[in-house]
């Protein structure tokens, strides 16, 4: 659905609804329509590995991640921090810190060193997924798989001793 169509069907459905519903509908319909939302990130990274190709170093080790502030999904999966495609001629991630923002968790402050400390854990990842190195299951590790930001907060900068050894 276009995001017309959406605030057309919820403006329809809350015409029957109580003055509070009706209220909060407006005002999330609000939002919905002064927010960028999320981007389908699949073409955006085809794109940006295809332009990759003719600056591509021979050296397969050479990974290159792209690093954007829009919220990014693929597929069924929202709110991604990172997505990689293998293509043959030039491999790449694009990662995105949307999610990663005091804005949009809701939290009390602003924290550059938080912000930046999340993009470095993130970066292992995006980077990694290159080399075919198998994730890590130790939580601590960068390397391990995050399902939200408060598991990506559990992470430290230090990486797990079989991903140091496969490297």
């Amino acid at each position: 659905w276009t995001r017309q169509k959406y605030v057309a069907e919820l403006l329809k459905v809350v015409k029957s609804e109580d003055k509070l519903s009706e209220y909060y509908i407006k005002e999330f319909v609000n939002k919905i329509e002064n927010e960028a939302g999320q981007y389908f990130i699949d073409p955006y990274l085809d794109w940006f590995s295809k332009i990759l190709e003719q600056y591509r170093s021979n050296d397969y080790r050479t990974m290159y991640v792209g690093i954007t502030g829009v919220n990014m999904y693929s597929g069924d999966e929202n709110f991604l921090f990172s997505l990689y495609t293998a293509r043959k001629e030039s491999q790449a991630s694009i990662l995105s810190y949307y999610m990663m923002l005091e804005e949009s968790l809701s939290e009390e402050y602003e924290s550059r060193m938080r912000l930046t400390e999340r993009i470095a854990k993130e970066l292992v990842p995006a980077s990694l997924k290159s080399l075919k190195i198998p994730r890590s299951t130790d939580p601590t590790c960068p390397y391990s798989y995050s399902s939200g930001v408060s598991r990506l907060d559990q992470k430290t900068l230090i990486l797990s001793d079989p991903v140091k050894n496969e490297l």
